[in-house]
């Protein structure tokens, strides 16, 4: 979905990218900081890449399989 955003505002629009979760930004992260910085970066500022990313931030209830942990939370755990 994030890279259908980029696509899109490298069209011409300005897409608001909708994620149910803000634990999921993680897995969004490589799209955004690889292909939309970079874009924009190596292109010297000509393509600009305008959209919007949307997370909901306090989820007080979850599906069964999904348990939302805090964003900063998460970059603190490590996993052996």
């Amino acid at each position: 979905m994030t890279g259908f955003g980029i696509g899109a505002a490298l069209a011409g629009s300005h897409p608001i990218v909708d994620i149910v979760f803000l634990d999921f930004t993680l897995e969004a992260m490589g799209e955004i900081v690889q292909q939309a910085s970079t874009i924009h970066y190596i292109s010297n500022g000509r393509f600009k890449v305008p959209f919007m990313l949307r997370a909901a931030v306090a989820v007080f209830a979850a599906p069964a399989p999904i348990i939302p942990i805090p964003f900063g939370l998460s970059l603190l755990i490590s996993r052996a």
